[in-house]
């Protein structure tokens, strides 16, 4: 009895520490939490060998995987600490690569096919740049549509198409400073040809 009576006074006093910790969070300004996104490396195996290799070299407590996606959590390249997601269980490890395993995951570099910074010149001057001409064209006419519909300093983007689908994001801007400025119309010139008959006289002496 002596027993129930003590656990219940314990579980009693957790609930309130619980109950006061909970209405302390829910009590503060939640303008001091800040949510933010950013794009990390991922490494996705599918190959079954090397799948085998790395439940080995992780100590993985696990046999029936298809697919491992490795993350760069600490974005320093792959290696300890970082993220090992197993498939189908969907369980999240931490990892502790061995020698051999670290050799490998030494190798995984992500490389964009397209990038580039550089200062916050003329969209045009990206626009005319000699080489990735496509490229630098996507860029510069995203500039453009930048600078005429916002006057505010940092802002995010990202965009990505798969399929039928296009995903836009836009954050981190002032949304006060974001105002609607149509594309400019394209000046189109009349061009006037003028044909001219020239005639002489020559006259010819009998």
């Amino acid at each position: 009895m002596t027993q129930r009576r003590a656990c219940k006074r314990v579980l009693f006093g957790a609930f309130i520490v619980f109950a006061f910790f909970a209405s302390t969070v829910q009590g503060q300004d939640d303008s001091k939490i800040t949510v933010e996104q950013e794009m990390v490396p991922k490494v996705t195996l599918t190959n079954q060998k090397l799948i085998s290799f790395f439940i080995s070299e992780f100590f993985l407590p696990e046999t029936l995987v298809t697919k491992i996606d490795i993350i760069d959590a600490t974005s320093n390249g792959f290696g300890e600490k970082d993220l090992a997601i197993t498939h189908p269980s969907g369980e999240i490890y931490s990892i502790f690569p061995s020698e051999a395993a670290q050799r490998i995951m030494n190798n995984w570099k992500f490389t964009p096919n397209f990038q580039i910074v550089g200062e916050n010149l003329n969209p045009e001057v990206y626009e005319s740049l000699p080489k990735d001409r496509a490229a630098n064209n996507i860029f510069s006419s995203l500039l453009k549509g930048v600078e005429r519909n916002y006057s505010g300093g940092p802002i995010k983007i990202r965009m990505e198409r798969l399929g039928g689908n296009t995903v836009f994001e836009m954050w981190g801007y002032e949304e006060g400073e974001l105002s609607y400025t149509p594309s400019p119309v394209p000046c189109s010139s009349d061009v006037m040809y003028i044909y001219s008959t020239v005639k002489d006289t020559v006259f010819v002496e009998k």
